[in-house]
């Protein structure tokens, strides 16, 4: 593939801004796609001016760091600008990106007239915070990327190299190395995964599936996925002492005969024709976590003539398939981390006897630690020497963090467990009473990343105790990524600290540009290459994509366009929002926990994916026992919840209160002061008509104390007798209509819970046309339509949009329209091939007729965040992150 290149141009004097920049353009240096260039290769006598406007003549792309200094620069202004305009002009540079990072008169500047220069919604980066001067940055990257996905004609010297201008004020080149990067042409969210799923079979023998996604279209034909059995003797494997030869082990295993070969070429192919890097996503399931004891990572040893799966042009990431019967969905948050809390040791996991010292490894590990965390842009770091984990618990339910950093102690080999002192297999057996993992089920909001850092003690790293030990460490690795955790970073090998802290420091300098860990484990691997360490690092994540947070937007990229139609038709009153059961599931619990926990209560008989789908859960338990159990089941499981995380809260009287009003009592106490709570941002906007899946009265609730006051008329539909009340009332933004479609919690019995009673409700809504007011009928084929809180896999999301086709006149709707479908998440887990997906659900939406569907990439909470700071605004914006 041929590389494109960017140019710097920039101050000397701003070289921490380069710097910074050059931290987010280095997810593509991990991805093996970067030729460095440095100024300091330049010899003395060297015509340096003429290797500066060879640079510029091989550059696709200019960026510009304006500031005041770059604005002074006579080398800047008098060569550099002149040139860059001039093959702009030409056509030999595709886009010149000017990113003023410091205050400064840059409108004045004749050569800047007429570009669009970033950041758009303040005067300079510098004017930010500190993650949104990131974001800033991380912005430019991805407009980077996107603008090279386009189709340009090469460089004019065919040089794959990257180079950077940046002088001193009187002219010399900087003596300051520069690294200058080649970036690769792929979108944000181009993908090439080859995915090796194993489970087990029988005694030592593992079924090994072979499956290949790609985004390139249905145009690039991918390998049919494959299967067989391979027979891993684990003792055998874990002896074999040589990495290459464990390496070429490993591969037979997984790729065995010419067809499983053939399989490996041709993905790398197709890797190679989209110009991506392959994605090696080795997928445990939970029948076989004890495979997650090999060193997987070392089948990227080898050069790419040798190896298909060499580092150079492949990265590996462990996916740890949980057992559905204890899923959690893993809450991922918009925006880069910002807390973190490190912690030295469990004290319940140590015999501390002897006391602690400040010298103590794992209390300096920490203290480094917080060091290089706060270096690397993490704003707030709490560190705590050795607690306990009734404390660990306490201290995360209280105050949620993004990243936590756990030591644990390893003493060198042939020492026996001291005062003070603990070893990996002491801590393994302290795990069987009390489970970190265990912890972390009962935390709202785990961690999004737990690295678990192996400290050695009264040793060198070479002299860290067995394997036994290590494999402990791995195994609760695995059980906390199954916990709702976003990744778990560890070691499966000692390293010396030195290399470990540059791991850790490249791994968050890349995390900072789009939060994929899979990718900032490559580069972070590929900077500790030369120790023959880079397989030592492992990171588990129960996530297909690995990423530990995302950009909110629209999916093909931010539309302006978008928001521009949609404020447009909120203003006209021509929009309708239709509010899913996950729209707000903190207080009303998450339909997935209920069906799962009904499914092990119950002895759920069906296949264990359905375990999480409360229709079909439903239904199975209705039908054995009874609607009427079901619903004193569903009206116990909701109470136990609320009262247990939210009773303190609640008076004596208010415990006792029917449920839809109990919820009702803790919201109003728990979410009404929260500004960014999706009910309250929907009543800060002018909606004159609502329909909700959910059977809450939380938006009503927020209607009625929204500023100024409205006053909500509420009908319920569901499966009663109400269902045909009509409205004979327009309704407007002082007096909006709700419309409850499944019911209310007021009256399970007449509510949609089960799946006989969503084909009652459709059938119902097919046979008689007259059940829908026909106001509500006419809103609905003549509105924009916003599905907020749906999964496009839930049956709430698929029988509403059966209900509105099945509507007279749903085909015919006005041209002009745009529809948001607003997904839980672009990561999710359930979500095998995201591209794909995305297509059908923006093909199922077309069945709404000829209109435009946007998919918003984020959660209804994101959404609704960035729809009300552009109404707010009174202008389209782009998305926040």
């Amino acid at each position: 593939m041929s590389r494109a290149t960017i140019f710097v141009s920039y101050s000397h004097k701003d070289r921490d801004w380069l710097d910074r920049l050059q931290a987010h353009l280095g997810v593509f240096r991990g991805e093996g796609l970067v030729a460095a260039w440095s100024d300091e290769s330049l010899r003395h006598g060297d015509d340096w001016p003429a290797e500066i406007l060879a640079a510029l003549d091989d550059a696709r792309i200019a960026v510009l760091l304006v500031s005041a200094n770059f604005l002074s620069s006579a080398f800047i202004q008098e060569k550099e600008l002149p040139a860059l305009l001039e093959r702009r002009q030409q056509k030999r540079l595709q886009a010149i990106l000017p990113l003023v990072i410091t205050p400064c008169a840059w409108q004045l500047n004749p050569h800047l007239k007429g570009i669009e220069a970033r950041p758009k919604s303040r005067d300079s980066v510098a004017g930010g915070s500190a993650p949104e001067q990131e974001r800033d940055l991380a912005d430019l990257t991805t407009q980077i990327a996107r603008l090279l996905s386009e189709v340009w004609p090469p460089a004019s010297s065919g040089e794959t190299t990257g180079r950077s201008g940046g002088n001193d004020e009187d002219g010399r080149p900087g003596d300051r190395q520069t690294r200058v990067l080649a970036v690769s042409p792929a979108r944000e969210d181009d993908y090439a995964v080859l995915e090796v799923r194993l489970s087990h079979r029988e005694w030592q023998r593992y079924s090994v599936e072979l499956a290949f996604t790609h985004s390139g279209g249905s145009e690039i034909e991918a390998p049919a996925p494959l299967g067989h059995c391979a027979a891993f003797d684990l003792d055998e494997l874990l002896a074999i002492e040589d990495p290459g030869t464990y390496s070429e082990r490993l591969r037979g295993l997984l790729f065995p005969a010419a067809a499983e070969q053939e399989f490996l070429r041709r993905a790398r192919a197709v890797a190679t024709q989209l110009g991506l890097p392959l994605r090696l996503r080795l997928a445990v399931d939970a029948s076989a976590r004890e495979l997650h004891c090999l060193p997987w990572e070392l089948l990227g040893l080898g050069l790419p003539e040798d190896n298909a799966l060499s580092y150079e042009s492949t990265y590996l990431v462990r996916y740890a398939g949980a057992d559905v019967r204890a899923r959690r969905d893993i809450r991922r948050r918009p925006g880069m981390l910002h807390d973190a809390l490190l912690v030295a040791g469990i004290k319940d996991w140590l015999d501390l006897s002897g006391g602690v010292t400040p010298s103590d490894p794992c209390l300096e590990e920490i203290r480094a630690v917080g060091s290089l965390l706060q270096a690397s842009g993490v704003e707030h770091v709490d560190v705590q020497g050795y607690v306990t984990l009734e404390f660990l618990k306490s201290h995360l339910r209280v105050t949620p963090t993004d990243v936590l950093y756990l030591c644990v102690g390893v003493p060198r080999a042939g020492l026996g467990t001291q005062a003070g002192v603990s070893d990996l297999r002491r801590w393994s057996a302290q795990l069987q009473d009390l489970p970190l993992a265990e912890a972390f089920h009962e935390l709202e909001s785990p961690p999004r990343l737990v690295i678990l850092c192996p400290v050695v003690r009264n040793g060198t790293p070479r002299s860290a105790g067995s394997n036994a030990g290590w494999l402990s460490l791995l195994r609760e690795s695995c059980e906390l990524a199954e916990t709702g955790v976003a990744g778990v970073l560890t070691a499966q090998a000692p390293l010396e600290r030195a290399i470990w802290h540059r791991f850790l420091e490249r791994f968050f300098e890349a995390l900072r540009t789009d939060g994929r860990m899979d990718l900032a484990l490559h580069g972070a691997c590929a900077a500790i290459g030369g120790t023959g360490q880079q397989w030592a690092p492992v990171l588990i994540s129960g996530l297909r994509t690995a990423r530990v947070w995302y950009v909110a937007r629209f999916t093909e990229e931010t539309k302006p366009a978008a928001w521009t139609t949609l404020l447009s038709l909120i203003g006209k009153g021509a929009c309708i929002p239709i509010l899913g059961p996950d729209l707000n599931d903190t207080v009303a619990r998450a339909r997935s926990d209920i069906a799962l926990a009904w499914a092990d209560s119950y002895h759920y008989p069906m296949a264990l994916y359905q375990r999480t789908s409360l229709p079909q859960v439903a239904q199975y338990v209705a039908s054995i026992y009874g609607e009427a159990f079901l619903y004193v089941q569903y009206e116990a499981q909701l109470r136990a919840f609320v009262l247990g995380r939210f009773g303190h809260l609640l008076t004596t009287e208010q415990r006792k209160l029917p449920l839809d009003e109990l919820l009702s009592a803790v919201a109003d106490g728990a979410l009404s002061h929260d500004p960014d709570e999706p009910h309250n941002l929907l009543a800060s906007l002018p909606f004159p008509l609502y329909v909700t899946a959910s059977l809450n009265s939380f938006l009503g609730n927020a209607l009625r104390k929204a500023v100024p006051r409205k006053e909500p008329r509420e009908i319920v539909l569901g499966l009663g007798e109400a269902l045909g009340t009509f409205a004979d009332e327009e309704p407007s933004a002082e007096m909006p209509l709700v419309y409850h479609l499944f019911g209310r919690l007021g009256d399970l019995g007449n509510s949609v819970l089960t799946e006989d009673n969503y084909f009652d409700f459709l059938i119902h809504f097919w046979r008689d046309r007259d059940a829908v007011s026909p106001l509500l009928r006419s809103r609905l084929t003549s509105s924009s339509l916003l599905f907020l809180g749906f999964r496009m896999y839930d049956w709430d999301f698929r029988v509403l949009l059966r209900t509105l086709l099945a509507q007279e006149g749903a085909r015919l709707r006005k041209r002009g329209l745009m529809h948001v479908a607003v997904q839980v998440d672009p990561d999710d887990d359930q979500v095998t091939e995201p591209e794909r997906a995305r297509e059908y659900l923006e093909n199922y939406l077309a069945e709404l007729g000829d209109t435009e569907i946007n998919v918003y990439w984020g959660t209804a909470q994101d959404f609704l965040r960035d729809l009300t700071t552009h109404w707010n605004s009174g202008r389209p914006g782009e998305g926040r992150g």
